[in-house]
């Protein structure tokens, strides 16, 4: 078996790019930049190697003086793709755990995509028929399985919650006392479009700089590379009737929530030409092509991301930024996909319709030997 090494940061052969079995393409062209020497992650400490089997499998191994480990002793795999085959996948993590373990880690988990600012899960269930969200994680589920037998255990567990539209009506009925409430407080809910996130970027990135932080295997980017992720990125493809701020009675921004349509069913691999890169997802351009795609059926919409400041933490605004979210919902969208929410985050006593979840993923860990 050929097991191929690759230091980092430099070039990925083609051999590691070329490995990719999700239904929502990756871009190669992501992966080159990030391998790259000159990549604020390496600039700032971070530590990684990478192997790959060809045609057969891929991993890669990180370590940041700065992420967020949860006072674990704990270094990152990420990067990886299998086709299946036990063998490969034995060797590529045993290497992995090899170099993690040389840095004096004792523990491995993942995956985390070098910084979860990039993404970070394994999916461990989709059971509704709507298909995979951009960014979501969209593994093979015999990944799960090879990890469990093998002594990974889930760290944290995440889920995706479908709210359909027809239940709209009643949730905002029940959470009406308490939006009124924060309005009578002073504070108010409207929709961001790219014009508010540019007045009020500071804020913006303050907040996200806080949320992204609480995630594990978060690494802090430069903030001026976080701020143009937001406005080259995240402005570009959300919705902006759906995007809603939350503000105190000066108008500074105190939290918001970031709404993409469910672009999914127009980046599959599978419509081959027509498949739309994810990177190149506007919602200008594009929202109309996936209306007509869907008609009948009308879209989704992916709330990927509620966080406030923590000065207004328990202050009792989300269900304000919910209620008036919800209104626009009405006669466009199907429904909403409360994207990826851990299992324990607060959020999730907004949305109990579907109390299970039906889309579930985790972030897995196991123990391993620290190098002498």
């Amino acid at each position: 078996m050929d097991l191929i090494e690759i230091d980092l940061p430099g070039p990925l052969p083609e051999a590691f790019l070329a490995l990719s079995a999700a239904a929502i393409p990756d871009n190669p062209a992501d992966l080159v930049a990030r391998s790259a020497p000159s990549h604020w992650w390496f600039a700032s400490g971070g530590r990684a190697r990478a192997w790959v089997v060809p045609g057969r499998g891929r991993i890669a191994a990180f370590d940041h003086p700065d992420a967020r480990t949860d006072g674990r002793n704990v270094g990152f795999f990420g990067w990886w793709e299998s086709t299946g085959d036990a063998t490969a996948d034995e060797a590529l993590f045993a290497a992995a755990e090899g170099f993690l373990g040389g840095l004096g880690r004792s523990e491995i988990a993942g995956p985390v995509e070098q910084t979860s600012l990039y993404g970070y899960r394994l999916l461990d269930q989709r059971s509704d028929p709507l298909g995979p969200m951009v960014g979501e994680p969209d593994n093979p589920l015999r990944m799960v399985e090879w990890l469990t037998a093998r002594g990974f255990e889930p760290l944290h567990s995440y889920n995706t919650r479908l709210v359909p539209a027809e239940v709209l009506p009643a949730l905002d009925a029940a959470i009406e006392p308490a939006a009124s409430d924060a309005r009578s407080r002073g504070f108010s809910a409207r929709p961001l479009d790219a014009d508010s996130i540019g007045a009020h970027l500071d804020e913006v990135v303050d907040v996200l700089l806080v949320s992204f932080g609480e995630n594990f295997g978060f690494v802090p980017p430069p903030r001026e590379l976080l701020e143009r992720h937001v406005l080259d990125r995240l402005v570009p493809m959300m919705c902006p009737d759906l995007t809603t701020g939350v503000f105190d009675a000066d108008d500074r921004l105190l939290g918001w929530m970031l709404v993409y349509p469910h672009y999914g069913p127009l980046c599959l691999a599978a419509r081959g030409v027509d498949a739309v890169a994810a990177s190149a997802l506007r919602y200008e351009a594009h929202m109309g092509a996936l209306r007509e795609l869907l008609a009948p059926d009308l879209p989704w919409a992916a709330c990927r991301t509620v966080a406030f400041a923590p000065e207004a933490r328990g202050l009792g605004l989300t269900p304000l930024m919910v209620h008036t979210a919800d209104r626009a919902v009405h006669g466009r969208y199907g429904g909403w996909l409360l994207a990826m929410s851990r299992l324990d985050n607060r959020t999730q006593d907004f949305y109990r319709p579907d109390p299970e979840g039906r889309r579930l993923y985790s972030v897995y860990s196991r123990s391993m030997e620290v190098a002498s």
